[in-house]
């Protein structure tokens, strides 16, 4: 996934997006991360940009946030740049079953009927703790185990996400939703790969007119 943010930051560094029927031309000045640098510090504390930036960025990997996360990431970059934004996440809508297969194991960490954790996982683990908390103050829908066989993504938790909050966090802070997509399964996966791709969403959002 690093590898991913990397190629994907230095993309966008390199495109200029214009369209020749409105106001906006969009030239990429910065990276997600060189203006998260700007917004947070080291610390965590947030702290203010005294410019505005026309930009177009893809944020990966969303389910590394939880709802709050995204309300105080928006909350800053909302007063700050105008731009065209792309999510990519697993969105838990489209979650069918748990996949547990030799190559993906993509699981449920919370049974929701009861709101408890499965047995799988060590009660005195951070795992626990923190997805406890996060679960219950419905930060989140349900904490996800994921195992992608031969990959940088292995033993991983992160947070099961709910495209419909998205939007409206989103909207919240004055983004026009501008299209959303499913991926349509690729025909050289296996089965299992297949439905863990079918989880995920693309979502198109724009806040260039508000200003």
């Amino acid at each position: 996934m690093q590898e991913c943010l990397h190629i994907a930051n230095e993309v966008f560094k390199s495109i200029d997006f214009t369209k020749n029927n409105s106001e906006c031309c969009l030239k990429v000045k910065m990276s997600f991360f060189e203006i998260w640098g700007k917004i947070q510090n080291i610390e965590g504390q947030n702290i203010n940009i005294n410019e505005s930036f026309n930009i177009a960025t893809c944020f990966f990997a969303l389910n590394d946030f939880n709802y709050s996360d995204v309300e105080d990431m928006l909350k800053n970059i909302s007063k700050n740049i105008n731009g065209i934004f792309i999510v990519l996440f697993f969105d838990y809508s489209l979650f069918k079953d748990d996949i547990d297969s030799p190559c993906v194991k993509y699981r449920q960490c919370i049974d929701t009927r009861t709101n408890k954790f499965i047995n799988r996982i060590d009660k005195n683990s951070p795992v626990y703790l923190i997805g406890s908390l996060r679960y219950a103050h419905k930060e989140c829908d349900n904490i996800m185990f994921v195992d992608i066989n031969n990959s940088n993504v292995t033993n991983h938790y992160e947070n099961a996400i709910k495209s419909n909050k998205i939007i409206q966090i989103f909207e919240k802070f004055h983004f026009n939703l501008i299209e959303e997509f499913s991926v349509d399964p690729f025909p050289f996966l296996n089965h299992s790969q297949q439905l863990y791709t079918s989880f995920l969403k693309v979502i198109k959002f724009s806040n260039i007119n508000n200003n």
